[in-house]
């Protein structure tokens, strides 16, 4: 297993969690996962439980397919015997998990308990 800092050309370490591009996709990946299901609870019922069914339900299922394939994709990255690809694949294999966790099970929960009920007109 190779060690997270390797020498280059040049002979300057090249840590691993410096691929900037593959942070950069993968966070905005990640904010778009996570935004859409606080933006479909804003528009569900009156109780904060309903409007995180209505949002889990209505787009539940883009987001999971979304990240799934997103994931699918940079799994290619894996078996590439190239250094910076494979930093690139632990960069985004890392932020896209952990947004894809955050947007279909912590932001819904967090939405149920602490979310207020929606103001009547």
């Amino acid at each position: 297993m190779p060690n997270h800092l390797q020498e280059t050309e040049v002979g300057k370490p090249l840590p691993c969690l410096n691929a900037g591009s593959g942070n950069l996709f993968g966070l905005g990946g990640a904010v778009e996962q996570a935004l859409l299901i606080p933006q479909a609870w804003v528009w569900g019922g009156a109780e904060p439980r309903a409007r995180v069914i209505v949002s889990l339900v209505s787009l539940g299922r883009p987001v999971l397919y979304g990240g799934l394939s997103s994931l699918l994709g940079v799994a290619l990255l894996s078996g590439s015997t190239s250094y910076i690809f494979r930093c690139f694949f632990v960069c985004l294999f890392l932020v896209l998990s952990v947004g894809l966790f955050h947007a279909l099970l912590v932001i819904p929960v967090l939405l149920s308990l602490i979310g207020g009920n929606r103001p009547r007109h």
